[in-house]
């Protein structure tokens, strides 16, 4: 009885959060960061981030910065004053061919806490990916957008994927992603580069994916302000100026906590997943790469016995495990 009282009290906390969300979600600013300069795969298929209220510091797209303390020690944050997407280019290849994944990371000063509605991925340094993936004709097929802790994954086909590529039943009228919608199919065939943009939409707050959109860039300045952002090498966060003329990673580079980002433990998110996950560091933003050099694997789901077949860093393994056929 207890335990049904419980449950039902806490459906009735959640219903109450997301009407407070949607209440809270009115009026503000939404800006559009657009990858900038360079003329190679990585600036022709960029997305363009359209962030809401990014009047908040909070929800600006950042650059992890390093400082020292008054006792010596570092202080490892992000920076909303200076945006900057963290850029990455890893090939991998099936039996149909090759493919390569070209990779966006961006970087928030934190997630703030708060219990109406109540933000479980509260904490600081915390990030989003998107990936893009080209086939060996350098066509995009999919894109994925996840969480730089591995959480909210989506998986969206460009209408360049063959059928038979599909996982069955696909439904390319859209899907859900724990309650945001995303498009079934990207429509990119009849594009151009420049008409032809995909645009990723950040939710405020808990910097989720909130949709996917394909539009001209010049549509999009048309409805938001455009921040040009600076793109930057995915290796440039571990070597981090220090005031002092050294440098340090955004990532810990020793012990147990090797590879997941400085600062960015989720006390919340820890407590209520870390025991079903069997990760005491569940949630927390970490570096992308295979688990025996960065120290942790990027999985994305909270099934403890799914972890190595859901890792994104086997792309291929990845895609085959939630039902595609690379």
């Amino acid at each position: 009885m207890k335990r049904f009282t419980s449950s039902i009290v806490l459906v009735a906390f959640l219903a109450l959060s997301m009407t407070a969300l949607a209440e809270k979600e009115a009026g503000g600013t939404t800006s559009a960061y657009v990858f900038e300069g360079g003329d190679d795969l990585l600036s022709r298929f960029a997305p363009i981030f359209v962030v809401e209220h990014d009047e908040e510091s909070f929800n600006k797209i950042g650059t992890p910065t390093a400082t020292l303390r008054e006792n010596g020690r570092e202080k490892v944050r992000v920076d909303p004053s200076h945006p900057s997407i963290y850029t990455q280019v890893v090939p991998f290849a099936t039996e149909k061919g090759q493919y390569t994944n070209l990779i966006y990371r961006i970087h928030f000063e934190r997630s703030p806490a708060s219990l109406i509605p109540l933000n479980v991925a509260a904490g600081k340094n915390m990030g989003a990916m998107a990936v893009i993936t080209l086939n060996n004709e350098e066509k995009p097929v999919w894109l994925t957008t996840v969480q730089s802790c591995g959480c909210y994954h989506a998986i969206m086909p460009t209408d360049y994927l063959p059928e038979d590529a599909y996982p069955a039943g696909w439904n390319k009228d859209g899907f859900t992603v724990y309650g945001e919608q995303m498009p079934g199919v990207l429509g990119l065939k009849e594009k151009s580069d420049s008409d032809g943009r995909i645009v990723i939409s950040i939710r405020s707050e808990s910097h989720r994916c909130m949709g996917v959109a394909v539009r001209s860039e010049s549509d999009v300045a048309a409805d938001f302000p455009v921040i040009a952002t600076p793109r930057a090498d995915m290796e440039a966060l571990k070597h981090l100026p220090l005031p002092d003329g050294g440098e340090t990673s955004f990532y810990h580079t020793k012990g147990h906590r090797r590879g997941l980002v400085k600062g960015a433990w989720k006390p919340l998110e820890t407590a209520l997943f870390g025991l079903w996950s069997w990760d005491h560091n569940v949630g927390q933003d970490r570096e992308y790469g295979a688990k025996e050099a960065v120290g942790h694997r990027f999985y994305t789901t909270l099934f403890f016995k799914r972890k190595k077949p859901s890792d994104m860093w086997d792309f291929a393994g990845y895609l085959r495990h939630n039902g595609w056929k690379p």
